[in-house]
């Protein structure tokens, strides 16, 4: 039997044991191999620690995001929607608005990816109040950019890209646009600036939205 002279397994000086990273990512993400991290742990630079603290925040903070859409979507779900008619096709939507002389809504949301607009949707735009309110006065549009589960035809994917350049949304979802039966904007609520007034909104209820679209709908 041959023996090994005492550290001969032992990496050059100034080198890194190669598995180093790979069981100390074991052990702050998957819970392996947290006691064998705890001897080698020094071993690693500065830069590698940050860099494995930041991907553990990182997927922390994706699965809390996941747990929060799956709150929503069950919370939407056991909730009786509103019987209110929201359009997908801008010219039709734009016509029917110039006909009865009212507001158009155009919302642009993640509908099933983006829990702030399934917030918004759940506590305003599904409600009965904003559906008696939106029936007399408002003609609705949704502009939705939903996630892979939800197909939509090349045409609708491609008016509601033009609808968030024309509209300068740029992605900051969720933004309601209000425009008047001439197709002027009279004022938005949400997007990157006004999030966190639209959350506000979203906390008082609908009653709160509807008096912001009085406002806008004086001005038209």
């Amino acid at each position: 039997m041959t023996t090994e002279s005492p550290g001969s397994n032992q990496p050059a000086p100034g080198a890194r044991a190669p598995s180093t990273k790979v069981w100390l990512r074991g052990g702050l993400l998957l819970a392996g191999g947290l006691t064998v991290c705890a001897v080698t742990y020094n071993e690693l630079n500065k830069a590698d620690t940050q860099e494995l603290e930041n991907e553990a925040d990182s997927n922390a903070l994706a699965m809390e995001n996941k747990i929060r859409i799956k709150k929503l979507q069950k919370q939407r779900a056991s909730l009786p929607v509103a019987a209110i008619a929201w359009l997908t096709d801008y010219a039709k939507a734009m016509e029917q608005a110039k006909t009865g002389n009212r507001l158009l809504l155009l919302d642009f949301t993640g509908s099933d990816w983006c829990p702030m607009c399934m917030n918004i949707k759940r506590t305003l735009l599904d409600t009965n109040e904003f559906s008696d309110y939106a029936g007399k006065n408002l003609v609705l549009l949704e502009v939705d950019f939903p996630g892979p589960m939800i197909r939509q035809t090349p045409e609708l994917k491609k008016q509601n890209k033009d609808l968030d350049a024309k509209y300068k949304v740029d992605g900051s979802l969720p933004t309601l646009v209000i425009l008047n039966s001439d197709g002027k904007e009279l004022g938005r609520l949400g997007g990157e600036k006004g999030a966190e007034y639209l959350g506000q909104i979203a906390d008082k209820g609908p009653s709160a939205l509807i008096a912001e679209l009085e406002k806008l709908k004086a001005k038209s």
